[in-house]
């Protein structure tokens, strides 16, 4: 299996090599674990809230908006950041390989990488929550892998093509998740409709199915997943672009 894997995709392959046991998979790990800390205070008086209401509070105010897209950055603008540093950029471009196939691979070996790791953290908050009656709330850790899912995705498109654009990529893309999205898009409606966190909110809640919870969607569920699309369509085409013109300079 590890032979085929190297045979298709070998850049994917070193990528995840490059990302395990280091310090930023640790970062994300520690990031993922911060909701985890609010379910374990909850389960220590339960009494103040109901676990939904208390879990929903948990995904839309903290998961989703923050610990998503700092968890994805970390690694996302590490895929080329990391070589840009080190200046092995060069040798990796000069490899037999189309730029596409590079970016892409790099994209996927963040986000199997990071995916899983968010998700741990997830199932981790759930189970405390629902310790008692988990069985009936599986709808609620179905809604939230799905759009950490999407969320992860999105951001890793985004994020690895902010590391290609600007040499300090962490602090672009800290501004544009806590600041553009999270600050003016409270001010400025329009922006929902330029927002991953809008997507990936939309997504969470049209799997739930839950109007209660006071959320205006910017997208329908199909209208998320085409917005989804395009975004990582769009990133993964500038990505390429831009890695082109590195390779020329």
């Amino acid at each position: 299996m590890r032979n085929f894997v190297w045979r298709i995709a070998p850049i994917f392959l070193l990528t995840v090599r490059q990302f395990s046991g280091g310090k930023a998979v640790r970062a994300v790990l520690g990031l993922a674990l911060v909701p985890t800390l609010f379910a374990a205070v909850y389960r220590v008086n339960p009494d103040v809230n109901r676990p939904r209401r208390f879990l929903d509070d948990s995904i839309l105010q903290v998961l989703l908006p923050t610990i998503l897209p700092l968890a994805a950055l970390v690694l996302a603008t590490a895929t080329f950041g990391d070589e840009i540093e080190d200046r092995t950029l060069p040798y990796l471009v000069l490899k037999p390989v189309s730029r596409l196939k590079i970016v892409f691979e790099k994209m996927m070996a963040s986000v199997i990488v990071s995916t899983p790791i968010i998700a741990l953290g997830v199932l981790i908050s759930w189970f405390l929550v629902f310790m008692r009656d988990s069985r009936d709330n599986t709808d609620m850790l179905w809604a939230t892998l799905a759009s950490v899912v999407v969320g992860v995705v999105l951001y890793t498109c985004v994020f690895q093509l902010l590391s290609l654009l600007i040499r300090r990529a962490i602090l672009a893309s800290i501004v544009y998740s806590l600041v553009w999205e999270t600050v003016l898009g409270r001010f400025i409606p329009g922006l929902r409709y330029l927002s991953i966190r809008q997507v990936v909110t939309s997504v969470y809640t049209s799997v739930l199915d839950d109007r209660r919870l006071g959320t205006n969607n910017a997208f329908s569920t199909g209208g998320a997943l085409i917005g989804a699309v395009v975004v990582c369509v769009i990133a993964i085409a500038l990505s390429t672009w831009r890695l082109n013109k590195l390779n020329i300079e």
